[in-house]
């Protein structure tokens, strides 16, 4: 293994002193940590290496709340209009290049189904399965499948995030990958108009990038390497 390689030029290339049974199984275990870290930080970064996109849906009508005219904290579901669009479409997410940048277009059309959406008591979740609730791209290529919505509420107004699976008919950007959608409503009158404001995200921005854990792991490595190379410089030191 190309690991094994490795360790064995690492230890020949240490001075003669250092070469005993006890430092060379030390430099080893220190070793293979280090390489198992830097492996895994290598998986991990090639399992985010997916797509990485973003944008915003705008809401052309009016968004109708149940019971019609209640706060928002206190409202069970809300119904959103037929027309809705893309509006924006940022450059980057999350240090990325934006997927969507290229492959949507402001103004293009966003069919959503059901129109209708539940909205959970404040700090629960429910289980849904709206299969392809969101259905997008200049030929209907991407589709997004909800499967679970929570109410994320915390300073005012209404903030769901909905959890589930994007999909690329194509197989471009790829299948199944997890992904998001948020609402954030703001205010309601007397006939339940809302005004609202829903992204979609993939990935999901609350469950992104698992690589600074390997890398820490990594630091631990070198560190303990560094420890056990200074204790027995030091003790070789004392003796003479």
């Amino acid at each position: 293994m190309l690991q094994n390689a490795i360790a064995e030029n690492f230890l020949r290339s240490f001075p003669q002193q250092l070469k005993d049974n006890t430092m060379k199984k030390a430099i080893v275990l220190a070793g293979v940590f280090a390489l198992t870290a830097i492996g895994a930080s290598t998986a991990l970064a090639g399992t985010m290496a997916q797509t990485y996109g973003t944008f915003t849906i705008n809401a052309t009508g009016t968004v109708i709340t149940s019971p019609a005219g209640s706060p928002l904290n206190s409202i069970t579901s809300f119904t959103l209009p037929a027309d809705e669009t893309v509006s924006s479409i940022p450059a980057t997410y999350f240090m990325h290049t934006n997927a969507f940048l290229t492959t949507l277009a402001l103004g293009q059309p966003v069919t959503i189904s059901p129109l209708t959406v539940p909205v959970p008591a404040s700090g629960s979740s429910e289980t849904l399965n709206y299969t392809d609730f969101l259905t997008f791209g200049s030929t209907g290529q991407y589709s997004f499948s909800l499967m679970n919505l929570s109410n994320v509420t915390a300073n005012g107004g209404l903030v769901l995030q909905g959890l589930g699976l994007f999909s690329d008919s194509t197989g471009l950007l790829g299948t199944d990958l997890p992904s998001e959608i948020s609402f954030a409503l703001s205010q309601t009158n007397s006939q339940g108009a809302t005004g609202i404001s829903t992204t979609f995200s993939v990935p999901p921005s609350l469950t992104n990038v698992p690589e600074p854990g390997s890398l820490a792991l990594l630091g631990t490595a070198l560190i303990t390497l560094g420890l056990i190379i200074r204790r027995k410089s030091g003790k070789g030191n004392s003796s003479i």
